[in-house]
């Protein structure tokens, strides 16, 4: 059987019944793809391939449990958690919008709304300077939020600051009754996704004092044998179609959204 190869969430199908607004943001995302790979990024190209993977998985979790996922089997557990976390985000940020809540005003609609919170990438891991210490941070974001708390910076996080805020408003009004579920089962999907960050996929990345990003070959090293992210991910030539295969994922999404 042949091997799935890394790139294939480029120009993967996407279910006919996906709106095209959604179609355009895995559009967009396919062109940052490119540009990353163009310009040698690897940082972008990492966390660019994770909001692709965590769209396929929203589009298989809200309209098409048929569709077939671009990547592994094996990253399954991992990226079935962040899609399911999406698809919560997108909720709250749909109903926001249309009950009209203060901090939903500023966006055209609920998709675009939920492009900037998958670009700021903070709700599915907290920033810290290795993978134990992002986990970490995220369970704190976790605990905030199970006590009503916004725990994320306005300037930095202004979409997810304006979703967190917003939610914890609609469940002081009048539709409380209506917000509880849906908050719970927010709060459920992100402490699933946050356990996930456990996978042996997820290989931490640490920025040196040289501002450069570096990673490991394989998540059993243990902060031993690190290399450049860049060294990593571009290591072959991309001029001769080449493509790096299933074994060589937990490299390239070494540097997830926000972390």
């Amino acid at each position: 059987m042949t091997k799935t190869k890394l790139f294939e969430p480029l120009n993967a199908d996407v279910p006919s019944t996906v709106p095209n607004s959604w179609k355009s943001l895995i559009s967009q995302l396919e062109n940052d793809f490119r540009l990353a790979v163009i310009q040698s990024d690897a940082p972008l190209m990492s966390d660019t391939l994770f909001r692709l993977s965590d769209l396929h998985w929203f589009f298989k979790e809200s309209w098409d449990g048929k569709h077939k996922i671009p990547l592994p089997c094996s990253t399954a557990p991992l990226f079935k958690a962040r899609g399911q976390l999406l698809k919560f985000i997108a909720s709250l940020a749909k109903e926001c919008h249309f009950k009209g809540v203060k901090e939903s005003l500023s966006y055209n609609n609920p998709v675009d709304w939920v492009a900037g919170i998958l670009f700021e990438g903070i709700l599915w891991c907290g920033e810290g300077k290795n993978k134990t210490e992002g986990i970490k941070t995220t369970q704190g974001h976790n605990k905030a939020l199970r006590s009503f708390e916004n725990p994320y910076s306005r300037e930095k996080y202004p979409h997810t600051w304006n979703l967190i805020q917003a939610s914890i408003k609609w469940a002081e009004s009048v539709y409380k009754c209506d917000f509880t579920k849906l908050w719970n089962e927010f709060l459920d999907a992100k402490s699933t996704a946050t356990r996930e960050l456990e996978s042996p996929y997820f290989v931490p990345v640490e920025q040196g004092e040289d501002g450069q990003f570096y990673t490991v070959l394989s998540p059993k090293t243990r902060g031993k044998g690190k290399v450049l992210l860049s060294q990593a991910m571009f290591k072959n030539s991309f001029s001769d179609s080449k493509c790096y295969h299933a074994g060589g994922l937990k490299v390239l999404l070494g540097k997830p959204s926000g972390f």
